[in-house]
């Protein structure tokens, strides 16, 4: 029903029949029949409607609800949510209203991570673009890079053996054996097992931090080459017999090591691993590392 005002264009005395029914408007004494136009009609606003005695209002959210809701809102980059605990993943998926265990498989961080990023409804904000770098720097990240990558790999193929382990799908013998594979070194095998028996025993440790665990171990000798890496020296801090790795910066740009085989007048002469020699050269030998 809509309430409005008309103002009508005719005034019409009608008489009609006995017993009928009509609609009309009385003023002082006269009754009229009113003849209007539709766009006449002004609509009115319907009249807010007060709440009756004991009728509760509705509150205004509280701020800590706000506050949840903003959290719930915020964008997460898949390397915050890797660092994060199933535990404060959960928390990011229940404020964001998403449960979990509808899905299958474990509440493993992979899982947990994943569902939050495809939940998340705004792009990552991009990141200022880096400055140049040449050629040295940036073959260096690509290293650091494929490092980096091959232990995010490791870790999720480390998760999920372990997840078919827990579920019954694999015996602990094809289970250690599958980890096991992920290295070609074998002197932290031991360490691998050792992780294994405790996940099997203790059922309230976090098959995530077992996961990285067992990673590092099968990562550890690539880890401890990366991490002992030597800082650079100078032509002037090399002695005969010096294991050294040098950068070509020519159209090699690479890394090739050798040994120094002499030191005279200056002039420093180095045996290459592939059989080559060849005098240091500051504008194409720009970087050294002793080994």
């Amino acid at each position: 029903m809509k309430i409005g005002t008309m103002k009508p264009t005719a005034t019409v005395v009608a008489q009609f029949s006995a017993n009928v029914e009509v609609t009309v408007i009385q003023h002082e004494g006269q009754v009229y029949l009113p003849v209007f136009s539709l766009d006449s009609f002004q609509e009115k606003e319907p009249l807010k409607k007060e709440p009756t005695i004991g009728e509760p209002k509705i509150a205004e959210p509280k701020e800590s609800v706000k506050e949840s809701v903003k959290a719930a809102a915020k964008s997460y980059t898949e390397e915050e949510l890797t660092e994060m605990s199933v535990k404060e993943l959960k928390k990011i998926l229940d404020a964001m209203g998403i449960d979990p265990d509808e899905e299958e498989g474990k509440n493993t961080n992979k899982k947990l991570r994943n569902m939050i990023l495809d939940a998340q409804d705004e792009p990552e904000e991009q990141a200022e673009e880096p400055e140049e770098k040449d050629a040295e720097e940036e073959d260096e990240e690509e290293k650091d890079e494929e490092v980096g990558d091959a232990e995010e790999v490791a870790v999720d193929t480390v998760l999920e053996i372990l997840e078919d382990f827990d579920g019954g799908k694999l015996s602990k013998k094809k289970a250690l054996k599958k980890l096991t594979d992920l290295s070609t070194e074998k002197s932290n095998l031991e360490k691998v097992q050792e992780l294994l028996d405790e996940f099997e025993d203790d059922a309230e440790l976090d098959i995530n931090d077992v996961g990285k665990d067992i990673a590092s171990a099968l990562l550890g000798e690539s880890k401890k080459r990366n991490a002992g890496k030597k800082a650079l020296v100078e032509v002037e801090d090399l002695e005969v017999g010096d294991k050294v790795s040098i950068y070509w910066a020519d159209e090699n740009k690479d890394w090739f090591d050798g040994t120094v085989e002499s030191i005279k007048k200056g002039k420093v002469m180095v045996a290459y691993d592939d059989g080559t020699k060849e005098v240091i050269d500051p504008e194409i030998h720009t970087k050294i590392r002793k080994l």
